[in-house]
């Protein structure tokens, strides 16, 4: 498991590994058939950043709170 250090933000340690690792299994996610799809770091970083821009357009900053209805998916993942 990695974690980020004290003081260096989450989004750029989820860069870093990203960039390290592109290719690398960064979560699996069961999907609502049951079956299991792989995120890799690279595909990770992406969504999170696309979900980052959606609630900035919506307003959102950083240490804002929101709230997120996502079923139970890959986008779940990549928007906490």
């Amino acid at each position: 498991m990695t974690t980020a250090a004290p003081g260096i933000p989450f989004g750029s340690k989820l860069g870093q590994l990203a960039a390290a690792d592109p290719d690398g299994v960064a979560a699996i996610v069961v999907t609502n058939d049951g079956s299991d799809r792989e995120l890799t770091w690279s595909a990770l970083e992406a969504g999170a950043n696309q979900w980052g821009r959606v609630l900035q357009a919506y307003g959102a900053g950083i240490g804002d709170r929101v709230a997120l209805a996502v079923q139970n998916s890959a986008d779940l993942v990549l928007a906490v």
